[in-house]
């Protein structure tokens, strides 16, 4: 194969997670991945895209990517490595794509070695599930692929215990070639009969399916997926269809809940209250076409409309989606005391999470409040679930709906640091963001790569009097959990001192200096200003460039006195680690070249500091030397040293 090198394993990794989930007390699923072992593209073809199918009973995000050496995924074969071909995974709407250009690709057999993964609301990774194909890029000139002639709809539903076959019909493009096979999978226990030729259509040919779906698929989604391969070896593109095992009469889509709503069935809400929730009995998720909430009179007139953005169809702020709960807001002052008002949801208001194909749709409910003025005859708010982060490599995010925060006033919700406190997001929401290494935020390793990175965020519910300081009140607190790889951060910041010298010539010079850090070991790629702090796993090589520009007739050369990094961005912090001292290496891992009188090179491995967790960053200083003299002693032989301690 192209993509391999000597020694030429093949591993499969996949990790699970045997502990009852928290939302649904069972053991998780994992995703459910569909696709052909064997997929052939001619170099005649146009870039193309493969969509790799995954199903997730539990209604999970399922995300894809390249296997990855450094989590023991792979031995050789690591995704999207090879120069030898042009291809991209992507996370899409339709799901995983592969993308392929075969024209700038060369001929020959590739593995394809993908992970599947599946997130819960915290972005917590549930399972990881391997999938791996092999892909071949022919010389052929012509991209003729053959096409499947059978109309089926998207998706079907079966009960259990019952027969059902479908017959899949496909046509070879080219003059004189027939179809080969009709590869199939995806179905456990399905039979399939041999291809057979469509009588007066010889370049027709037809297989049938058949299934009988068991009872322990009931009320699951599975997939079927055929695609058709000519006499000459081409491949026609992979076309899926999804099957929902169950009664048609037994399953229904999302229900909306009009008690644990806000506004409730028969309640009374104050005249001043703008944010609306409507709850439902499952999880859901935006319909695929728009909708809209609408708000009636008690005489049947129409009052106001909410529009709802479809999914895919934009960011929609007005309209926020989140777990079983839909909240929006009006206008405010549109309400009128001792009035009746109904809420009407149409039917597919929202949608079930799982296979796009077979969502079904939420039912139409509708149910009337009352609006008062009097605040005090307002009954209490119903309990709101609180909120889930959504966690990501180098930060975490986290909305707050603002009917849980008194006088919805941001400087009520803060993080563990008070000055971190909540933005306006919309007229539902506030948002709180903040960097792993900030805001008061823990990390700890875990075994492995991982590390567990915490923070909670506290609502005060009241202050005492006039004063923003002071309260009685405990209020609420979210405690955050996310899981991250484990990374550092690093700044930089650079001191220059010139020498002191014997002989002075009373000319005078001026010397602009820098310290900068590289992407890559070629020192081609910079990271500007706005990238800082960079992020790097642990143990990754670092490359820094310090350089000077001298600006007059004085010339010297460019030497590094000391380098040193700290937890925090304060040079003076007790807990530090020099790694560079009068030009030498004070760390096993740095390397020092000289590329000019004016430039000098180092690298160094990234390392963390022990027992140091709450801000999981290291800024680097460096004092710069400019002598006009030539190099001064060697340097030592240095010892392993991979910790920091305080001085």
């Amino acid at each position: 194969m192209v993509n391999y090198v000597p020694p030429k394993y093949w591993t499969f990794r996949m990790t699970v997670n045997l502990v009852p989930r928290e939302d649904t007390n069972a053991i998780n699923n994992p995703p459910q991945v569909t696709g052909t072992p064997v997929k052939i593209l001619s170099k005649g073809c146009r870039r193309t895209n493969i969509t790799i199918p995954a199903i997730d009973s539990d209604g999970d995000e399922v995300r894809c990517r390249w296997v990855q050496l450094r989590k023991g995924e792979c031995e050789t074969n690591c995704g999207g490595t090879s120069s030898q071909i042009d291809w991209s995974l992507e996370n899409t709407a339709a799901g995983c794509q592969l993308s392929v250009n075969p024209r700038r690709s060369t001929v020959g057999w590739y593995g394809v070695p993908i992970m599947f993964e599946d997130f819960n609301r915290k972005g917590e990774v549930l399972s990881s599930v391997p999938f791996q194909f092999m892909l071949r890029i022919v010389g052929k000139r012509s991209c003729p692929k053959p096409e499947i002639v059978s109309s089926l709809p998207d998706c079907l539903m079966r009960p259990v215990g019952e027969d059902f076959s479908i017959t899949l019909t496909a046509r070879a493009v080219t003059p004189g070639s027939r179809i080969r096979s009709i590869m199939t999978t995806g179905l456990l226990g399905m039979h399939k009969s041999e291809i057979r030729a469509v009588p007066e259509r010889p370049q027709e040919s037809s297989v049938i399916v058949t299934w009988t779906p068991p009872s322990s698929e009931e009320g699951r989604t599975n997939t079927l997926c055929y695609q058709p391969e000519d006499s000459n070896g081409f491949q026609g593109e992979m076309t899926c269809i999804s099957l929902l095992v169950g009664d048609a009469t037994a399953i229904s889509g999302p229900i909306p809940d009009p008690i644990t709503s806000r506004p409730s069935s028969g309640r009374k809400i104050h005249k001043s209250e703008s944010v609306f929730m409507i709850r439902f009995d499952k999880s859901i998720k935006r319909p695929t076409a728009g909708s809209e909430i609408r708000l009636l009179r008690a005489d049947g007139s129409h009052l106001l409309t909410v529009p709802v953005e479809p999914a895919g169809g934009g960011h929609d702020e007005a309209v926020v989606y989140y777990d079983n709960e839909i909240v929006f807001a009006i206008p405010e002052e549109r309400l009128q005391e001792k009035q009746t008002y109904r809420i009407e949801l149409p039917e597919g208001l929202a949608g079930e999470p799982g296979t796009e194909a077979c969502r079904l749709p939420s039912e139409a409910a509708s149910w009337d409040f009352t609006v008062v003025g009097d605040y005090k005859a307002t009954p209490e708010k119903p309990t709101i679930r609180k909120p889930a982060p959504h966690c990501y490599e180098s930060y975490m995010e986290i909305f707050i709906l603002k009917m849980m925060v008194p006088y919805e006033d941001p400087k009520h919700v803060y993080f563990r640091e008070p000055a971190c406190i909540a933005c306006v997001y919309n007229a539902t929401h506030f948002v709180m963001r903040t960097d792993y290494q900030f805001c008061g935020t823990n990390i700890e390793p875990q075994r492995g790569n991982g590390a567990l990175v915490t923070n909670d965020i506290r609502i005060i519910q009241d202050t005492v009097g006039q004063s923003d300081s002071v309260t009685r009140s405990g209020g609420s607190l979210i405690h955050i959990v996310c899981r991250a790889d484990h990374v550092i951060f690093v700044s930089l910041d650079t001191d220059i001192e010139v020498m002191a010298e014997d002989t002075w010539d009373g000319s005078i010079a001026v010397y602009n200096y820098s310290l900068m850090l590289y992407g890559d070991n070629a020192y081609t790629s910079p990271y500007g200003y706005s990238s800082y702090p960079v992020q790097a796993p642990l143990g990754e090589k670092l490359y820094f460039k310090a350089s000077t520009e001298r600006i007059g007739n004085r010339r010297r050369e460019i030497y590094l006195r000391s380098c040193t990094a700290t937890p925090y961005p304060n040079p003076g912090d007790l807990l530090s680690h020099q790694f560079i001292d009068n030009n030498c290496p004070e760390d096993d891992t740095v390397t020092i070249q000289r590329i000019s009188r004016e430039e000098i090179q180092f690298s160094i491995e990234s390392f963390a500091f022990l027992h140091h967790f709450t801000s999981e960053s290291i800024s680097v200083y460096c004092k710069v030397w400019l002598r006009s003299h030539g190099d001064g002693p060697p340097c030592p032989v240095v010892r392993t040293r991979r910790y920091a301690w305080p001085k």
